[in-house]
């Protein structure tokens, strides 16, 4: 995980856990929405960038979610899912306890 993640505003952290209430319940779209403005409150927050391209995959729509992994890249370099984007699969739980995109297991 890079420094840039570790620094995230609270109003993105909030709509980062509301993304992934939402994602736990499979409301895509909802989800989609809370990730924006996760973004958008910190664009530096690379792991809702990851997520939200998640969601774009998940969504079928390749292009966004592209761009949303490359966001991520640009926010943090150095945070590992970034890079490893497009062999990610995305984690909701109702918990909190395990919201992320992170590496897909073989």
């Amino acid at each position: 995980m890079g420094v840039a993640s570790l620094a995230v505003s609270g109003k993105a952290r909030k709509e980062f856990q509301r993304a992934c209430h939402e994602g736990s319940d499979k409301k895509l779209v909802n989800a989609e929405e809370h990730l924006r403005k996760a973004v958008r409150a910190d664009a530096k927050f690379a792991a809702a960038w990851v997520l939200l391209g998640q969601v774009f995959k998940a969504e079928q729509k390749p292009e966004d979610a592209r761009n949303a992994c490359s966001q991520a890249l640009t926010a943090d370099p150095n945070y590992l899912p970034a890079s490893l984007s497009s062999p990610t699969s995305a984690h909701f739980s109702r918990d909190g306890k395990r919201c992320s995109a992170s590496p897909a297991m073989p």
